[in-house]
């Protein structure tokens, strides 16, 4: 396709959640009610409202409704205070939440917990940071968690926590299958799953997959004469549950995924290169990322009279590939540079379990306790070859790296009810990290360029050891109301740097630390109609990790982590969730805002404004269902206005975030057995630059709009 103050006073702010309906029969019979939503943001099932912690929940009903093409970027928009930490492919993306996570390159860890099914899943390359499609396929729930989280989820939730719950197999024989048509792309997706019941109230099993093909794209390459952003995608899940007694439950799980999609240099506009936005003039070596990855998850809960055990384990492995076309992601059009390419390679794998016991309903009501160990190791290697101006004389440089993890913790809560109101919980986790390193980078670059950065550092070791406590004190006056205030740490873990721009340069990077305090009120109000979760939070940071970026024509990218000094944040956020009837039907909406602001304290950038803190983050989702008389049909219309505004890319503040307005709609007719509905994404067409990369600018997807229709059985 060719597509020709910051201010104190605004931390009152606000912000939304999403649709956290529910069921969509005939008529929106269910409220949202946030006491009804349940989540597991203490590793225990609890709704939202009893949790003393800020929290946003889409359930399955809600999930079905939204539009998730864009995959990790329409869940963020979602979740107050959080942004998409971008720069180019799907894999790279990362998620950030009140302002954390300004340090990232290939070797760090994200600043943001990342879970699947309550265990840890981030790490390494190739989609380390962030979520697949795959993850995303047929979810029950979606949570996150604002704030830090490091004593009971730990691994790196600096700025919060993300839980995906993936749907369990049902008693019943029964499914759904979905094709999805995208017009602008040509993009046809299929996806479907089926239950399976084994033996009654035994044995069942789950099994879903998907398919995602597009013959076009949004890129237009002027040489070739094709699109450059094409998409396929493939995923398969089989859920296995066994229920061996009354009061045990296990479930395996298996995944295959492979996607084939857009690399860097198809999605870069250079200006005074390419003649239009959506369209590269001189791409001439293909700019693809291929991911094979397959994961085994399993899970077990056993109740006992002493306590509830709880276990999960999970193996993940992953093989990545991409190819681009480094001189016109160089911006380099001609001359012996012509005609230069990067590949990257990469495997990752990693395991992980976690075991912990906890009170249940048969040990004392106002002792609530927790313990429990986890472990977790991963091995990451990658190679990276440039290959410069090959028409004349082929010069090379070449990366090899090897990281190896280990980490272990053991973690823990007590709580106690100091009065039928007012509870007192303290939780806290020691974590102990092991990091080792082996790095190589060299090259051939004469005659004509200088000699590449040389590096050899086999051999690099890194330990650390850290305890992150959390108190937090509950006042529930009522059922439907929860006041809380929370003092919560967790740290950003020290890793390598081998990118450097001088071998003499240090390869390594300090953990950073963050204590957060924060003051919350819960409510729902008018029988679950009407409910809200305001927050405010003031947070320190010390030896804060950040990224210094720079494009080397020797080197690619030269990409470093460096601490720099401490810093302080602060920040508001409210979702506000309504559920009434109007008219004939009913009006399901959530609207929201959020404010975040904060500065360096020392180091290179002090007194700037830290990066990715935006003035305003807002969200508007409403849906309206009305039953047509004499059917069991009901029509429904369903839209999103998500709106940010202010702040910066970098911590030298040279770089302004965009502003921008994006408008998603949805329109359709639904019964208990199919829903046919059609959709459009970025309504009113508008563009705008998520991430410039020293003049390499990333640009949204621009209108996109198609029909889907689902059959259930």
């Amino acid at each position: 396709m060719r597509v020709s103050k910051r201010n104190l006073l605004t931390t009152t702010a606000l912000l939304a959640a999403t649709i956290a309906s529910a069921d969509l029969g005939v008529v929106m019979a269910q409220s949202n009610a946030i006491d009804e939503v349940l989540v597991t943001a203490r590793k225990r099932e609890e709704t939202l409202l009893e949790v003393p912690s800020s929290g946003t929940v889409l359930t399955r009903e809600a999930l079905d409704m939204m539009l998730k093409d864009n995959g990790i970027e329409d869940f963020v928009r979602l979740i107050p205070g959080a942004l998409n930490v971008t720069a180019g492919p799907a894999f790279n993306n990362d998620i950030g939440i009140r302002g954390q996570g300004a340090g990232r390159t290939d070797f760090t860890e994200s600043a943001t917990g990342l879970y699947r099914n309550g265990i840890h899943v981030a790490g390494g390359q190739f989609g380390g940071r962030t979520y697949t499609r795959m993850d995303f396929f047929d979810l029950e729930r979606f949570e996150a968690f604002r704030g830090p989280q490091g004593a009971l989820f730990g691994r790196n939730a600096v700025g919060g926590a993300v839980n995906i719950i993936s749907r369990k197999p049902g008693d019943e024989f029964g499914g759904f299958f979905t094709t999805n048509y995208e017009i602008e792309r040509s993009q046809i997706r299929l996806q479907g799953a089926l239950d399976l019941p084994i033996v009654e109230g035994k044995l069942k099993a789950r099994a879903a997959g998907f398919w995602i093909d597009s013959d076009g794209g949004l890129i237009f390459d002027s040489a070739s004469g094709r699109d450059v952003d094409t998409t396929e995608e493939f995923g398969a899940r089989l859920t296995i549950e066994a229920t061996p007694t009354d009061n045990s439950r296990f479930s395996i799980m298996f995944e295959n995924h492979e996607s084939e999609d857009p690399s860097f240099d198809a999605l870069v506009f250079r200006q005074g290169f390419d003649s239009q936005k959506y369209i590269r003039d001189g791409v001439n070596a293909p700019s693809m990322v291929k991911i094979f990855s397959k994961n085994l998850f399993v899970d077990g809960t056993i109740d006992t009279d002493i306590g509830t055990i709880q276990m999960a384990g999970v193996y993940k492995w992953r093989d990545g590939k991409r190819f681009d076309d480094l001189d016109h992601f160089l911006g380099i059009g001609s001359g012996f540079l012509a005609n230069s390419t990067a590949d990257v390679m990469g495997e990752f794998d990693k395991g992980g379990f976690e075991i912990r016991l906890e009170s249940n309903d048969r040990t004392p009501e106002h002792i609530q306790w927790l313990i429990g160990a986890d472990y977790q190791t991963s091995e990451q290697t990658d190679f990276r070859i440039n290959v410069l101006g090959p028409a004349i004389i082929p010069r090379t440089t070449t990366d090899d790296f090897t990281t190896e993890t280990t980490s272990y913790s053991g973690f823990g809560l007590l709580g106690f009810d100091l009065t039928d109101q007012l509870n007192l919980t303290g939780e806290i986790r020691v974590t102990h990290n092991k990091f080792e390193g082996d790095f190589f980078r060299g090259g051939n670059m004469a005659p004509f360029l200088p000699a590449p950065v040389m590096l050899s550092a086999p051999n690099q070791e890194i330990t650390e050891t850290k305890a992150n406590p959390v108190v937090t004190l509950t006042y529930r006056p009522a059922d439907n109301r929860t006041l809380y205030a929370r003092i919560a740490t967790a740290f950003r873990p020290s890793g390598f740097t081998p990118q450097v721009a001088n071998p003499a340069d240090p390869i390594t990077f300090e953990a950073e630390d963050v204590i957060s305090y924060e003051l919350g009120y819960k409510a729902n109000m008018f029988d679950g109609k009407f409910g809200f979760d305001a927050d405010v939070f003031y947070t320190t940071q010390s030896d804060v990790q950040v990224v210094l970026t720079s494009l080397s024509v020797s080197g690619g990218n030269i990409v470093v982590i460096q601490n720099q000094g401490d810093g302080f944040s602060y920040g508001a956020e409210l979702q506000i969730y309504t559920n009434f009837e109007v008219g004939p039907g009913n009006l399901n909406s959530t609207l929201g805002l959020s404010h975040i602001d904060g500065e360096f304290d020392g180091g290179a950038f002090d007194g700037n404004r830290l990066p990715r803190t935006r003035d305003y983050t807002l969200n508007l989702s409403a849906l309206y269902t009305v039953p047509i008389p004499n059917t069991d049909h009901s029509f429904f219309v369903h839209a999103n206005l998500a709106s940010e505004a202010g702040g910066y890319e970098n911590p030298a503040n040279t770089q302004e975030l965009k502003h921008f307005d994006l408008i998603d709609g949805r329109f359709g007719i639904r019964n208990e057995r199919w829903t046919a509905s059609f959709f459009v994404q970025n309504a009113t067409n508008e563009i705008f630059i998520k991430e410039d990369l020293s003049g390499a600018l990333f640009l949204n997807r621009p209108r996109t709009w198609g029909g889907e229709v689902t059959l259930r059985f």
